[in-house]
């Protein structure tokens, strides 16, 4: 499969997670590779790149986990609109 690019605005579960909603058009051709609720990615935002995973919510839709050194160096806080490029690993 291929790179996947989008925009979306950065916020906070409860517990402190930070993490960014992928758009449903974005993430429908990933829910066959569901295997346990998730999908393993690679990840960019600006020049941060990482191993992570498409995390479900269980109704098909999915967020990325956004790591606190990803967050320092990209000064990436709650309410940031950020660019996201992901592709399957």
């Amino acid at each position: 499969m291929s790179q996947e690019y989008f925009e979306g605005i950065v916020d906070t579960f409860p517990d402190g997670w930070y993490f960014v909603n992928v758009p449903e058009k974005k993430s429908d051709k990933y829910k066959d590779l569901v295997k346990r609720g998730n999908v393993a990615i690679v990840a960019q935002i600006g020049d941060s790149k990482w191993d992570t995973l498409l995390w479900g919510y269980g109704d098909g839709k999915f967020f990325i986990t956004l790591p606190a050194k990803v967050r320092k160096k990209e000064s990436i806080d709650k309410g940031s609109q950020i660019s996201v490029l992901f592709e399957p690993r």
